[in-house]
């Protein structure tokens, strides 16, 4: 792991120097032990790569307690952990879709910030030629 984590932050440095404005983020999906295993939320299994980069973009399985955890958690930087939404619903809170807005009112609430997984649903799931009424709904 220590490979992981030394990349990690010589990625975040190098990223900074070469682009001030850019943003390394990681994702929700490997443990400091190594194991694949999405967390839901940011804790002691994941604080690590949190705290050598920029944010991190938590997995869509998620439930509306672990945000609070999370942002508790996350402390100052709660701003800097992006819940992620499946806006195909896929198991996801509020089930997605048109009901998207539910899952991002929740992430508003704990001062989360969110990741929109999937912002082309309408355009890939609803008639064409209703899109820009289906876009607006």
């Amino acid at each position: 792991m220590d490979n992981l984590f030394t990349f990690l932050s010589l990625l975040t440095t190098g990223m900074h120097n070469a682009l001030p404005w850019s943003k390394v983020i990681w994702y929700d999906s490997v443990t400091v032990d190594g194991n694949l295993k999405w967390q839901n939320a940011l804790n002691k299994m994941n604080q690590p790569f949190f705290e050598l980069c920029d944010g991190i973009f938590l997995n869509y399985l998620w439930k509306v307690p672990l945000l609070y955890a999370t942002a508790t958690f996350a402390g100052h930087r709660r701003g800097d952990v992006y819940v992620g939404i499946d806006v195909f619903g896929r198991k996801c809170y509020g089930d997605g879709g048109y009901n998207t807005n539910k899952a991002l009112a929740v992430i508003k609430q704990a001062s989360l910030s969110a990741a929109v997984f999937a912002p082309g649903w309408v355009y890939e799931t609803q008639p064409k030629t209703q899109f820009f009424h289906n876009q607006d709904k």
